[in-house]
């Protein structure tokens, strides 16, 4: 079996933030059940806060522990609190399912990262994809469910237990996919094999291991060709990740990817400062499509697919910017949609077309995604083997600063500017 770039966009990068999109794109179906509240606010609020603090624990501990023990229980509550989500009214349970499930995204997403980011960077870009496909389609899966019933409350009910249902039923794909397709890839046991090699002391190497067979060597691409089967990468054994008890810590490998964690940080800061929260009050000059809420979710749906399209330009090698300035100046250079989107909030006389904020959502989005993807790529290509998975998790660490900071600043921005 050979795993394939689309494999891994699909089954890596896809399962894992589900929970993320559904939240944020069911945003009319929680106004419904919470008016006049900043329910959006909230909900990004205490997902990005849990789940910051979960990484902070994966960071520490998770690689005691295998990748399917940590990954295979957090798609499990996914499901549990995707069923359970529609049919809680009160607002502290609702937002207490919201921080589990950013508890649980942190452990699923910071050691599916670590996982791909053993790999090589292609790799890592076909994984980031894989978060904009879930992103795209869980917001057509949105309109879908709209678009069955009424455009009254009663209907935007309805759909909205048609809509986690049918969550329930991408994750628990995205789950099978996982277990049958990315852990049982030669490639995935070749680069977990040469994470271990790096250090055989690992306690990464001391445990039950997966050996790749001669079938599974003769059809692994080229790169891997060279694996023995006396080679044995672990992946579902008691030691989780190469990082292991092998001397490598954030505070070692910082200095070399500082720039990119920066450029990270401040990408989803400025992402998350303005989307889904401040995004949520734009309306349209249209008041057909304010009616039950369309424009939002259609504009959602627009940042999704404006964010696939920037994870995807990576995918070829022409199109990648490695020069580490040029993409942190592009990343500053993303403060300006603060100003943008505020004034399109407000409703200020130079936006008296949708054109305006579509045009505008079009390229947030779009540099949302590429920029994210590159300097995450260029991170985990400039560390060693051994150092790989604690680089890709501690990433994903720097982004979740900026997620959850960004979070918090727009909730700010909303109260004290009365967006």
């Amino acid at each position: 079996m050979r795993l394939t770039r689309l494999e891994i966009i699909l089954y890596g990068g896809g399962g894992g933030t589900v929970p993320w999109n559904v939240v944020i794109s069911a945003s009319d179906y929680f106004n419904i059940l919470y008016p006049g509240e900043s329910i959006v606010f909230l909900f990004t609020i205490c997902y990005m806060t849990t789940n910051f603090v979960g990484l902070i624990i994966v960071l520490n501990f998770g690689t005691q522990y295998s990748f399917q023990s940590r990954i295979v229980p957090g798609f499990i509550v996914y499901c549990i609190c995707m069923l359970i989500i529609p049919y809680v009214e009160v607002k502290g349970w609702s937002l207490t399912i919201a921080g589990i499930l950013g508890a649980c995204d942190s452990v699923v997403q910071g050691s599916l990262f670590g996982l791909v980011g053993l790999f090589s960077p292609r790799y890592v870009s076909g994984f980031m994809a894989g978060q904009g496909v879930a992103g795209l389609s869980v917001a057509l899966l949105r309109l879908f469910a709209k678009g069955v019933f009424p455009n009254d409350d009663q209907g935007i009910r309805h759909s909205g237990y048609l809509y986690f249902t049918l969550s329930v039923v991408v994750i628990v794909i995205a789950v099978i996919a996982y277990l049958r397709v990315l852990q049982k890839s030669p490639v995935t046991k070749h680069y977990l094999s040469k994470a271990s090699a790096a250090d055989i002391k690992s306690a990464f190497s001391r445990f039950v291991t997966v050996p790749m067979s001669e079938h599974d060597a003769r059809r692994a691409p080229k790169d891997v060709a060279h694996l023995s089967g006396n080679e044995s990468p672990a992946i579902n054994g008691g030691g989780g990740g190469a990082a292991a008890d092998n001397g490598v810590s954030l505070r070692t490998i910082l200095p070399q990817i500082w720039q990119m964690a920066f450029v990270v940080f401040l990408i989803f800061f400025v992402t998350l400062s303005l989307f889904p929260g401040i995004t949520s009050e734009l309306t349209s000059v249209k008041a057909s499509l304010n009616d039950g809420e369309w424009f939002g979710i259609i504009m959602i749906g627009l940042f999704d697919a404006g964010d696939l399209i920037g994870r995807t330009i990576p995918n070829w090698p022409r199109f990648i910017i490695r020069n580490e300035l040029v993409i942190t100046v592009l990343a500053v250079l993303r403060v300006v949609f603060l100003p943008l989107f505020i004034a399109a909030a407000r409703h200020d006389t130079i936006f008296t077309n949708d054109f305006y904020p579509v045009l505008i959502m079009i390229g947030f989005a779009i540099s949302n995604g590429y920029l994210g993807t590159v300097a995450m790529m260029a991170a985990v290509d400039k560390v060693t083997a051994k150092e790989k998975e604690l680089t890709g998790t501690g990433m994903v660490f720097f982004l979740t600063i900026g997620l959850t900071s960004g979070v918090w600043t727009g909730y700010i921005l909303n109260t004290v500017l009365h967006l």
